[in-house]
């Protein structure tokens, strides 16, 4: 059992993760909202989970690179965060470019990735590694210097449908990896990872991922309904297969009894 305040990298079930991360960006969006405020470092240490008595609740934690874009804010305070890792591709790519919410979302993606490839707690970690896996997998390349568009590479559509997600363990997670993964990179009217390609192969028109700064909100409020119905779901997985825990227990004592 996990600790009140635990970090999601070590909780007992996909669905704890679920359940903290829709409670931890619905907080994460009010504080925009509510403060103008940006929390720029979106990792497994910032986002835990509480058990309480009618189950789980996330927290959004970590602050210390947290933003303010209100209309007295000043480029100094756009401090980007050390943890490569999780960090968009706009940020490592184009640091210019001012950062949004839908970074932060970026973040979150890679977040569920890194702990459906590799588990979700101590355990599944250990299960991972003593499985002795010797394929090739894309985010080991994602913090080395020989390899900078490895993440942009792994985001195309194709690919992460075809490849990415499908390292993802367990279903809950991969799903919702795939759900915020459609809603950040296939929007219609910013749809992609890359700029295209003019007849001479050659990089032109607008960058997809910097374009989709001006459809934020819409997809923002896509990604909150994303989060919240991932949520639900994972809350029925969880009450059925306690239910189902209950039944096997009785059925084991009645056994003994007879």
């Amino acid at each position: 059992m996990l600790c009140s305040g635990g970090m999601i990298s070590a909780a007992d079930h996909p669905g704890q993760i679920g359940i903290a991360i829709a409670d931890a960006m619905a907080v994460h969006n009010a504080a925009y909202v509510n403060c103008n405020i940006l929390h720029g470092n979106i990792t497994d240490r910032a986002i835990l989970f509480q058990k309480t008595a009618d189950g789980v609740t996330g927290v959004l934690a970590q602050f210390d690179y947290a933003t303010y874009v209100g209309d007295s804010a000043r480029a100094a305070n756009r401090e980007v965060s050390e943890l490569k890792l999780f960090q968009s591709i706009v940020s490592l790519d184009h640091a210019e470019v001012p950062r949004t919410r839908l970074n932060d979302w970026e973040s979150l993606l890679y977040v569920i990735y890194w702990l459906g490839t590799f588990g979700i707690n101590k355990a599944d970690r250990d299960a991972f590694v003593n499985e002795a896996k010797e394929e090739r997998l894309d985010i080991k390349q994602w913090l080395s210097r020989y390899y900078p568009s490895t993440k942009t590479w792994s985001m195309r559509l194709e690919v992460f449908n075809h490849y990415t997600a499908s390292r993802i363990r367990h279903e809950l997670l991969r799903q919702l990896a795939k759900d915020i993964h459609k809603a950040l990179f296939c929007h219609e009217g910013c749809s992609g990872t890359y700029r295209q390609l003019d007849k001479n192969h050659r990089e032109c028109g607008p960058h997809p991922l910097i374009e989709r700064n001006a459809f934020e909100a819409e997809i923002v409020a896509e990604l909150l309904q994303v989060v919240a119905r991932h949520k639900q779901a994972a809350l029925v997985a969880m009450s059925e297969e306690h239910s189902l825990a209950e039944m096997q227990s009785a059925e084991q004592a009645n056994d003994s009894d007879e």
